[in-house]
């Protein structure tokens, strides 16, 4: 089957990768997290791994995460509407 673009569809999907916890983790251990994150950010490793693997990344926090989601959700159910598309999701 060909993909939407193929279909001359504009439409662009992402990936995206985060890391969550579980609910009632207490804010230190999240705050502990976030700055080991921060630190893995910072190191060449990581920027080289994300070059050589030709990754954007969007090293956001939770809430951003959270409305990030929210957007990409809206985004896709109105491209589905605009261009009548059928999920087979019934």
């Amino acid at each position: 089957m060909p993909t939407a673009t193929e279909q001359g569809l504009p439409v662009e999907v992402y990936q995206y990768r985060f890391m969550t916890v579980p609910k009632g983790t207490p804010q230190e251990v999240q705050d502990r997290l976030a700055e080991g994150m921060e630190e893995t950010f910072a190191t060449s490793e990581y920027q080289e791994f994300n070059e050589q693997n030709s990754l954007t990344p969007m090293e956001i926090t939770g809430e951003e995460v959270v409305e990030q989601l929210e957007l990409d959700n809206q985004r896709y159910a109105d491209l589905i509407e605009k261009y009548d598309l059928d999920m087979g999701t019934e």
